[in-house]
């Protein structure tokens, strides 16, 4: 039994070294010729192994933009006491009266 939970192993490690790296036609579509290719490690959620996006100079601009805005409007939904959940007619209604009112 130890013989084959090892050999398992193995192969599975074997089978994920084997693997292409993933690629986008999307990424590479959009590579203009001669434009460099900046490779960061993203965290991916649920995971410990970071994953290697490659991206041009201008899209990592493009995206650390969107990043930032995507956490601008957070703060200031939450500064508002906007939660998630939240939908337009909850913003417009008053609290209901909570016990002992």
């Amino acid at each position: 039994m130890r013989y084959w939970s090892g050999a398992i192993v193995i192969s599975v490690l074997l089978g994920a070294c084997a693997t292409p790296p993933e690629t986008s036609s999307t990424q590479l579509a959009s590579a203009a010729p001669g434009a460099k290719q900046i490779c960061k490690r993203m965290p991916v959620m649920g995971s410990n192994m970071p994953k290697r996006v490659c991206s041009t100079e201008e899209e990592w601009a493009a995206f650390d933009k969107k990043m930032a805005e995507s956490v601008t409007s957070f703060d200031n939904d939450r500064r508002a006491g906007i939660s998630e959940n939240d939908t337009a007619s909850d913003l417009g209604r008053a609290a209901p009266p909570g016990p002992g009112r």
